[in-house]
């Protein structure tokens, strides 16, 4: 089972501009759902978001939805359900909420809150969103962005030659898309459970767009993919990672086609189109000022820290449990291949920062509760 997590520490959010830049560009979108999602008249206005990491994120984008919802009734009041999985650094979720009250949203020392009226309560929960996290017909408002992607299992037949599924043979991307597929599906209907009628539910997740002429898919951020696992090939041949563990690997990421988030909506099958009806669902070339900024007028090597950072921060645990079966301490061995890996991708994209653009592809979805 995938029992991993972002690095903690305070490491991830500190390195999670780009997942920033996604939730500002999925803003419009978020306007959009909370002015509609029907607000209930007998208990609490519920919002959830599932996969918050350490919450620098998460408390801004649930700040944006909770101004949406007081501007249409003062006097609600409203539970934030912050959702990760048992190892992630909630204690950091917990400072951001409430050691940090200038960008909170409990903080009635923000103006633009303060006005509109305080009555604002958060919880954590620790369950994996592949399974239930509220009760029944509770949520008014379910969040997630740059988590769907993640698969629910570290698959042990994953991609001999590679570590991403784009570059998977094609039994072995039959096999990962069948577990995508899956995957999307009980994420869905256990939101379905705990939806109520009227709510809206705005998602975003690594993306593909599907090439019609048999090539590769355009997932973005492909070149960093790539040198990844360059290095670690490296690593293995120089007998610093065994090669049986790096053959069973593959990054526990699945990027979806549109076609395939409208899958189970299109099948007659499923009671999966009864429950939602999918207002928008597209791909989107994310970039982010932070990155584009270094690379373009920055010194290579801080757009090569910046980029590394950001993939090390999502990357690493899975890295450490992948391939040297631990979520625990690492050992010191371990722990400087890791360091190597890192260090030499760093040093890869300085001398090539142009050939390394960090420029993911993300689906933006919006899904309506029947």
């Amino acid at each position: 089972m995938l029992v991993t997590r972002m690095r903690g520490d305070g490491l991830y959010d500190a390195n999670s501009d780009m997942q920033r830049c996604i939730l500002e560009a999925v803003s419009p979108l978020i306007d959009y759902a909370a002015v509609r999602a029907q607000i209930p008249t007998e208990r609490t206005f519920t919002i959830v978001d599932y996969g918050c990491s350490e919450g620098r994120n998460s408390v801004e984008s649930v700040k944006k939805i909770i101004r949406c919802v007081r501007n249409r009734d003062k006097s609600k009041w409203i539970s934030v359900l912050h959702n990760d999985l048992p190892r992630n650094n909630f204690n950091r979720l917990f400072e951001n909420l409430y050691a940090n009250p200038q960008n909170s949203y409990l903080d009635s020392a923000d103006d633009e809150l303060a006005h509109l009226g305080g009555k604002v309560f958060a919880f954590a929960s620790a369950a994996s969103f592949y399974g239930r996290v509220a009760p029944d017909e509770s949520v008014d408002f379910a969040i997630s962005s740059s988590a769907a992607h993640w698969l629910s299992v570290l698959p042990d037949y994953s991609i001999r030659q590679h570590i991403f599924h784009a570059f998977a043979e094609p039994e072995e991307k039959r096999k990962l898309s069948r577990l995508a597929a899956r995957d999307w599906q009980r994420f869905l209907l256990a939101r379905a459970a705990e939806m109520a009628s009227g709510a809206r539910m705005v998602l975003t997740m690594g993306g593909r767009r599907l090439c019609e002429d048999g090539g590769l898919d355009d997932f973005g951020g492909r070149e960093i993919f790539v040198l990844m696992n360059d290095v670690l090939k490296e690593l293995v041949d120089e007998h610093r990672i065994m090669r049986a563990a790096y053959e069973r690997f593959s990054l526990p990421i699945y990027c979806r086609s549109v076609e395939e988030v409208r899958a189970p909506f299109n099948d007659n099958q499923s009671p999966l189109p009864d429950q939602f009806t999918v207002e928008y669902a597209e791909t989107h070339n994310q970039k982010c000022d932070r990155f584009e900024r270094l690379r373009l007028f920055g010194a290579p090597s801080d757009y090569a820290e910046a980029v590394v950072e950001t993939v090390r921060a999502y990357a690493q645990p899975v890295l450490e449990q992948g391939l040297f079966g631990t979520t625990e301490q690492l050992s010191k061995e371990h722990s400087k291949t890791l360091e190597i890996l890192f260090s030499r991708m760093k040093d890869t994209i300085v001398k090539e920062p142009n050939r390394y653009v960090f420029e993911p592809v993300s689906l933006f979805v919006v899904l309506a509760r029947n």
